[in-house]
């Protein structure tokens, strides 16, 4: 298990990698960027990365964020898209537009961020 930081992508480089094919590891983000917002995290958030030989899967279950694509780059910039959608979409909307799902999923990640700030 590895502690990720905002600054470097969620990257396993295939030819660097321990890991067997199908690999898996999980990694522990303390905030997340994506284009200017760094999204600063009250507790660590765990994020399981799986290459299947085919697609690399980026995600979180507790957090019901997930991104996948065929380039692990771009299954991380889908990941942290797919989370700020979720931040802008549910954490950021208004109970009374929300089911008691969204609402309960609004929660989790309302406690999970601590501080969004502007980056360059």
């Amino acid at each position: 298990m590895t502690t990720a930081t905002a600054e470097r992508e969620l990257v396993i480089p295939i030819a660097e990698s321990p890991l067997p094919n199908p690999a898996q590891e999980t990694v522990r983000l303390t905030s997340l960027i994506y284009e200017n917002n760094e999204f600063v995290f009250a507790q660590e958030m765990p994020v399981k990365i799986t290459w299947n030989g085919k697609i690399w899967v980026y995600e979180s279950k507790e957090y019901n964020i997930i991104g996948f694509e065929e380039n692990q780059q771009e299954a991380d910039f889908a990941f942290r898209q797919t989370f700020t959608a979720c931040w802008e979409e549910i954490a950021c909307e208004e109970d009374c537009n929300l089911t008691t799902e969204a609402i309960e999923w609004k929660t989790r990640l309302k406690s999970l961020v601590t501080m969004v700030r502007q980056v360059k």
